[in-house]
């Protein structure tokens, strides 16, 4: 068995319970959250709409990260589809994100996954991450061992550098998070276009 392939193996849907006061807290806090918000949808209309109570759950559990894997320890990923259906964009575009190196993606047993610790609220890139992965990645050996290496903690501080990069505020200005994924379809600014025609 290739070490993609036991890594496919080790593919788990959701990470075992932990028992920390700190997870407890935040899981009672999501409950506390899902509940109020639940007493305010009309259900009827809901599982008319969904069909299901299944169909209820999965459209307000499809943005979450669908995959975790144990060996070696890699944080919680998306799949192509499940990246994809948060952007609500094509599979294509999510290939060609890739490619053009707006996310960054790790192949496993021929398949990619979208390490969630890159993205921030809506699912862009953040530029911490990218100078991370710019500066470290050619350190390691491979996509696997970065990703591997962004859940391992410091042994001086014992925080691992997801843990700082989820701390870390987006440096962008509000002109670069304005254009993000804005393609420029005029090559001249149509005032500039006017004024040479005067």
């Amino acid at each position: 068995m290739t070490s993609s392939s036991k890594l496919a193996a080790a593919r788990i849907h959701a990470p075992a319970a932990s028992n920390t006061a700190e997870s407890v807290e935040r899981q009672q806090t999501v409950e506390t959250v899902l509940g109020a918000r639940l007493a305010r949808i009309d259900m009827v209309r809901a599982l008319r709409f969904y069909g299901s109570v299944d169909g209820i759950v999965k459209a307000m559990t499809d943005t979450l990260p669908d995959a975790i894997f144990a060996e070696p320890l890699i944080g919680s990923c998306y799949s192509t589809i499940a990246f994809a259906r948060w952007r609500q964009v094509t599979r294509q575009a999510v290939d060609l994100q890739r490619r053009t190196g707006r996310v960054w993606g790790v192949m496993i047993d021929g398949r990619w996954f979208y390490p969630a610790v890159q993205f921030d609220k809506r699912g862009r890139q953040t530029s911490a991450f990218a100078a991370v992965l710019e500066i470290h990645r050619a350190e390691v050996n491979g996509d696997v061992e970065f990703a591997a290496w962004l859940e391992k903690p410091h042994p001086a501080t014992g925080i691992s550098p997801r843990v700082r990069l989820q701390n870390s505020t987006d440096s962008r200005t509000t002109e670069e998070r304005f254009f993000d994924g804005f393609v420029p379809t005029i090559i001249d600014p149509p005032l500039r276009a006017v004024d040479e025609q005067s």
